[in-house]
């Protein structure tokens, strides 16, 4: 399940999240997958850099919606990084 977390963590969260995508040597789009201990580190668990993209079933649309990024948003978001790479 999803849960929203505090500034501080989410920072954190952005921050280790965009080292592993690097350090992966992932491109344009990955779902990054964290837990946090229970004194709330947070510790990178996977890399899935062929998401789905169901707008319904899929957890990175789901996660985009629920931070406030629509759909066709998020689809915009993929084909600019890639138009931006290539």
């Amino acid at each position: 399940s999803y849960h929203r977390v505090t500034d501080a963590l989410g920072e954190r969260i952005i921050h280790l999240g965009r080292e592993a995508f690097m350090a992966l040597g992932c491109r344009d789009v990955a779902r990054l997958d964290f837990r946090c201990d229970t004194a709330g580190n947070p510790h990178f668990l996977e890399a899935n850099p062929l998401p789905g993209l169901h707008q319904t079933h899929s957890d990175l649309p789901i996660i985009a919606g629920l931070v406030g990024v629509s759909y066709d948003d998020l689809l915009g978001m993929i084909l600019d990084a890639g138009r931006r790479r290539l």
